[in-house]
């Protein structure tokens, strides 16, 4: 189920009906039905994948904040589990066809294997949720106790496919909150929706018949063309990314929650480290607080920092997607945010040009 689908028109409203006529105690319950109901409007059968993570991630995080002498073995656990799940269903293909590149390179026999496995809707998303989760227990947060607040954190449908990620000890706040229907909740969530809707039909739609146009025949374009393309492409991406984000965020306000903004009009960044502060926020914020940091981002050592900023960009850019060209997309971004972060340490020291 598309947002921008016919579909989707129907199930908001129903849902948001049902939501505030019934009583505090079985929004939760109601939303996290309404949630897989969503996830299953794609695939009825991979929704036991997001439910079954959500039990063992729910569990696991109990077990966790109990344990003692072997916490940090319990959380090597979660943290292993979920990227396993992760890198099984979306990197499985990739790791088949590296290893017989690799094969044909140094002259060995080939095979031609591929793994007829389908991606799960989302799936990036949820396990970083999920990751974050187990991170922030292990460093001393209380766990969810109810399995429908977990579930909905996990499956909330206006995040479901492509985020933003959401941390969780601002969304179960929400959760428990006992929200009143305000008007002011329309007068933000409506205007929101429609912006995205246009953002993606209007502007992202029409520049995605162009892009591929000439994707076709790319080889017979001049530098002028080639420009053109590569403008078109961006901006395809942003209108269609932030559209997306913009029906995520206001059909949540419709229901009285907040998401994170995952966009800060990042065309107009000075330089690489703002626009990452710029584009994909929850993202960016994720992989500072829970790979960078954790990799050596806080020591002195510029060495150090350096080298936590390129693994975490490349590692980021895998993340994209399951494929080589992102690896490489990863490494150049993290290379530029190194190379900046140099830069603005060394420039006092440099002499000024008269």
């Amino acid at each position: 189920m598309l947002f921008t689908s016919l579909e989707y028109l129907l199930f908001l409203p129903a849902t948001l009906i049902l939501y505030w006529t019934l009583p505090h105690r079985f929004r939760v319950p109601m939303l996290l039905i309404a949630s897989y109901l969503f996830y299953m409007s794609w695939n009825s059968t991979l929704v036991l994948l997001i439910i079954a993570m959500t039990v063992f991630n729910y569990f696991l995080g109990d077990v966790l904040s109990r344990a003692t002498s072997h916490k940090k073995l319990v959380f090597g656990i979660g943290i292993v589990a979920n990227l396993a799940c992760l890198s099984y269903f979306k990197y499985s293909n990739f790791f088949v066809n590296s290893a017989n590149g690799l094969l044909h390179l140094v002259g060995a026999p080939t095979y031609s294997v591929t793994l007829n496995i389908i991606l799960p809707l989302g799936i990036s998303f949820f396990v970083f949720e999920f990751i974050h989760y187990l991170f922030d227990i292990y460093r001393g947060s209380k766990p969810l106790k109810s399995f429908a607040l977990f579930g909905l954190f996990a499956a909330f449908f206006p995040t479901q496919i492509a985020g933003p990620i959401k941390r969780y000890d601002d969304f179960s706040a929400q959760m428990v909150e006992e929200k009143k229907l305000k008007l002011e909740y329309f007068d933000e969530g409506v205007p929101l929706i429609i912006i995205g809707l246009a953002k993606k039909i209007l502007i992202a739609n029409n520049l995605a018949i162009l892009v591929d146009m000439m994707a076709n025949t790319i080889s017979s374009y001049g530098a002028l063309e080639l420009w053109i393309f590569s403008f078109a492409f961006s901006f395809q991406v942003y209108f269609d990314f932030s559209g997306y984000t913009d029906i995520a965020r206001g059909s949540s306000i419709l229901f009285g929650y907040r998401i994170p903004i995952n966009f800060n009009l990042p065309f107009i960044a000075a330089n690489t480290s703002d626009l990452w502060n710029r584009w994909h926020i929850s993202l960016s914020h994720w992989l500072r607080d829970y790979l960078f940091r954790p990799l050596g981002g806080t020591k002195r050592n510029r060495l150090t920092v350096d080298r936590a900023l390129i693994l975490t960009m490349t590692l980021g850019g895998l993340w994209h997607g399951a494929s080589w060209n992102f690896v490489i997309w990863g490494l150049y971004f993290g290379l530029c945010l190194a190379i900046h972060r140099n830069f603005k340490r060394l420039k006092p020291k440099m002499p000024a040009l008269s």
